[in-house]
């Protein structure tokens, strides 16, 4: 009996509770159809006649997205890897194991110019904020990329890893120059001192630790934390430390002798976030209660909470100008908030998963952000508009946006690394998803 032609829908990945989606996809000329299954085939199907001319076989299980190259030679094919066929042949050309990570840390550089990013593909990625160009990146973590950041001068990069360790960079070159090894837990946090010359990093060991830049050396460990450590930062003069928690407290310590001055609680639940304010005299803390909280520094009163988003709060941050506080959720949101009403003055419909990070550009007109759907979005502060989005590609591939999502241009292997492409028939525009969206993500405590 011939097949025949008929639309179905296939699940994600195993353990994707995600609603089905359709795998269906038309070739570029629109005259065949082809589908993929969770009996592990593709079919190649006449869309004139229904008559299914092609079956491939060769997955080990459910396939769960299918797509044509632009040229309608070739089929590109997810399952529990990417494979790439002839569609004359039905001979499987490559398969791909690599694919974008979520995107786990994200700044600016000092000058603005340049963003760079931290992934769970164990790399930072350099890019260039006006042309939203690739330019680097930076590989030698044997884990997720948590944390990184600009040294002031914006000639080095530091980053924490679950890999247990920091490591220093080169900018320019790319190059390890150390690595600070002695944390028994995944790395959270790691920032550099205002001059330059010592590290912060904290862990899920409980501790934080301080390191010279110029020997590696531990200096000092900071231990008081009942639970893990999820953010360090230094005061702006550099003699103070403050530490977010999940054991829901905020800890404020003497550089110079390891001391816990003052010990900052009210949340209901574990602190993956906290920063100064610029002049030092107020704290900005984030919590998986959903909340931010605005603390005085000498007092340790809470001044303020803001509410509004409906999942944990990862990331917070003031603007140069402390006028305002930014958040980033697990909502999928971003928020802007004034500090001096508490109310919530604008809302970024972000992305299509959780926001690890946001910042401010040094100048505060834009915004940051890092997700686990594998971008970066930069963000105009004042009208709320969406100005570049940067995909968390492998090296040498790149995909370019306008600003309302259409694709632009990809480079020639890029769409490999993509486990969805569809036409939305609302807007008649391309879309993207990443591989990794359809496959189970790590879950890091809190």
């Amino acid at each position: 009996m011939r097949e025949s032609f008929k639309y179905g829908s296939v699940r994600g990945a195993a353990g994707d509770s995600r609603p089905y989606r359709d795998s269906c996809v038309f070739s570029p000329d629109g005259t065949q159809v082809l589908s993929g299954s969770s009996d592990r085939t593709l079919k190649l199907w006449n869309v004139a006649t229904g008559e299914c001319q092609r079956t491939f076989s060769g997955h080990r299980s459910a396939v769960n997205n299918c797509e044509f190259s632009p040229d309608g030679t070739q089929l590109l094919s997810g399952s529990s890897g990417l494979t790439l066929r002839n569609i004359v042949t039905g001979d499987c050309h490559r398969t791909f194991s690599e694919r974008p990570g979520p995107v786990k840390s994200s700044v600016f550089s000092p000058d603005g110019t340049q963003v760079l990013s931290g992934s769970s593909g164990r790399t930072l990625k350099l890019w260039n904020v006006a042309t939203g160009e690739y330019l680097r990146t930076f590989s030698g973590h044997t884990g997720y990329v948590l944390s990184c950041v600009f040294s002031s001068d914006g000639t080095q990069v530091l980053s924490g890893s679950d890999d247990k360790t920091l490591k220093l960079w080169n900018l320019a070159t790319g190059e390890c120059h150390r690595t600070f090894s002695g944390h028994t837990n995944l790395v959270r946090s790691s920032v550099f001192s205002p001059d330059g010359t010592q590290v912060l990093s904290g862990s899920s060991d409980k501790t934080l630790k301080l390191w010279s830049v110029a020997t590696g050396e531990c200096l000092r460990t900071f231990s008081g934390h009942s639970s893990s450590v999820r953010s360090s930062v230094f005061s702006p003069d550099g003699t103070q430390i403050l530490s977010g928690s999940s054991d829901k407290t905020l800890k404020l310590w003497g550089v110079a002798t390891g001391e816990c001055h003052r010990t900052f609680s009210g949340h209901r639940r574990a602190v993956l976030s906290s920063v100064f304010s610029p002049d030092g005299t107020q704290l900005l803390s984030g919590s998986v209660d959903q909340t931010l909280k605005l603390w005085n520094v000498a007092t340790g009163e809470c001044h303020r909470t803001f509410s509004g988003h409906t999942n944990l709060v990862r990331s917070s941050v003031f603007s140069p100008d402390t006028t305002h506080v930014l958040s980033g959720s697990d909502d999928q949101t971003l928020k802007l908030w004034n500090v001096a009403t508490g109310e919530c003055k604008r809302t970024f419909i972000a992305h299509s998963w959780r926001v690890n990070i946001a910042v401010f550009s040094p100048d505060g007109t834009q915004v940051l952000s890092g997700s686990d759907d594998g971008t970066l979005k930069l963000w105009d502060v004042a009208t709320g508009e969406c100005l570049r989005t940067f995909w968390n590609l492998p090296e040498q591939q790149t995909i370019t946006f306008d600003r309302d999502g259409e694709v632009q241009s990809c480079s020639p292997d890029a769409w490999r690394f993509f486990g969805w492409r569809w036409t939305d028939p609302r807007t008649n525009r391309l879309r993207l998803l990443p591989a990794e969206f359809f496959g189970p993500l790590p879950v890091y405590e809190g």
